[in-house]
């Protein structure tokens, strides 16, 4: 299914460079912060995140979090890499892309989500009509949950890589 599918796979947010958004047409970012940014157990950001978000914005990009999290939660971490955000998005439903884009002024087909969850953040970009670019989980979950979601995750990502 194609909903499941995102526009582009990478490693990490790293490899994501403002040439390669670029190529994709991105003017604005909407980035999602736990597990793709910031670790969760920590709540802090990666190391080297500082340098590439200003890469990124140096190059004309705008960047902006979204995140299912509460905002009293979000607020403390967006300000200390000095971005805006959004909280309660609700992903894998539209709405928080849908505020993103009307708050950036951005066109749905110069913007692209990037997350590490396909159930949440490459569903919520599909059907909010912007590109999704999904990126390996920086640490594995240990709750059952997760486990069993992420299993289930990668069985949806392996199969959509075979059938290429």
């Amino acid at each position: 299914m194609k909903l499941f599918r995102p526009t582009a796979h990478f490693k990490s947010v790293f490899q994501i460079t403002p040439e390669i958004l670029k190529k994709f047409g991105i003017k604005a970012v909407i980035l999602d912060a736990d597990n793709t940014i910031r670790n969760v157990a920590q709540h802090k950001a990666i190391d080297g995140i500082d340098v590439w978000l200003q890469s990124v914005k140096q190059s004309g990009i705008k960047v902006i979090l979204l995140s299912n999290n509460f905002s009293s939660n979000v607020r403390p971490f967006a300000k200390s890499i000095e971005l805006d955000h959004v909280a309660m998005a609700l992903k894998p439903m539209p709405f928080g892309v849908l505020r993103v884009l009307r708050r950036l002024g951005s066109k749905r087909k110069e913007t692209a989500m990037i997350g590490d969850q396909v159930f949440t953040d490459i569903v919520a970009s599909k059907f909010a009509g912007v590109k999704s670019f999904l990126v390996d989980p920086l640490e594995p979950e240990t709750h059952w949950f997760w486990v069993w979601r992420r299993s289930i995750e990668r069985k949806v990502i392996k199969s959509k890589k075979d059938k290429r």
